[in-house]
């Protein structure tokens, strides 16, 4: 994994649906060098505002669909 990378192969999944999870602060630090705001990813990934407010405080998990389409506008 290299320090720009904002997900993580855990060792043990937290879920069957995905081994895959988001690393909050990197998706702040990401969010930010974009220029963008909470508001901005949200409508470019199809979200809420609220729900990016969660993936960034580690209180929820993004869906599988989510999470591509977030890693899509980071690169």
């Amino acid at each position: 994994m290299t320090d720009n990378n904002i997900f993580a192969f855990p060792t043990a999944p937290r879920d069957e649906s995905s081994g895959w999870r988001l690393i909050p602060a990197k998706l702040v630090d990401a969010r930010t060098a974009a220029l963008l705001n909470q508001s901005e990813l949200a409508a470019l990934v199809g979200v809420r505002r609220q729900a990016i407010l969660s993936y960034e405080q580690g209180v929820k998990s993004p869906e599988p669909e989510t999470m591509a389409a977030i890693a899509k506008e980071q690169t």
